[in-house]
């Protein structure tokens, strides 16, 4: 391999250096340069805000749901929660019995007063009805989003 003389890419970038000095571009050239350059960010972000606004993150997200069983309702009595998320089931009932998660076979026993806890992951999306077990009454629905 041979050696180059030191002094031809020196000059090359000498003969370069000026026409590219600040003081010898054309103000146009530099507001329009600017203008692109912060069009092109803006365009940037915008774009990573929306990508970011449709995914959740990479881990499971914790939903904690709060409800109440009175009367025979439950309330809310629409429970949403997304795909692979993990669900805290905090029910307070007004009497002892035991509520079922259809499709889910969850089953949760309820005691006057006292909210009583279920954790489980949301592994199937759909729709899937809450009942209370001796009777079967729907009183509530957990929907499970992709």
């Amino acid at each position: 391999m041979t050696e180059r003389e030191p002094g031809i890419r020196d000059r090359r970038v000498d003969r370069m250096l000026p026409g590219l000095h600040p003081g010898r571009l054309h103000r146009r050239r530099g507001l329009v340069g600017l203008g692109l350059m912060a069009g092109l960010f803006l365009v940037f972000v915008a774009l990573g805000l929306y990508v970011a606004s449709l995914h959740r993150g990479t881990a499971p997200t914790v939903q904690t749901l709060v409800v109440t069983l009175s009367g025979g309702k439950l309330v809310p009595d629409h429970l949403r929660v997304h795909e692979g998320d993990q669900v805290v089931l905090s029910i307070t009932g007004d009497r002892s019995q035991t509520l079922l998660i259809k499709g889910y076979e969850r089953r949760v026993t309820l005691i006057p007063g006292v909210a009583v806890a279920a954790s489980f992951v949301a592994e199937k999306a759909g729709t899937f009805d809450i009942v209370i077990a001796d009777s079967g009454q729907r009183v509530g629905q957990l929907e499970v989003a992709q």
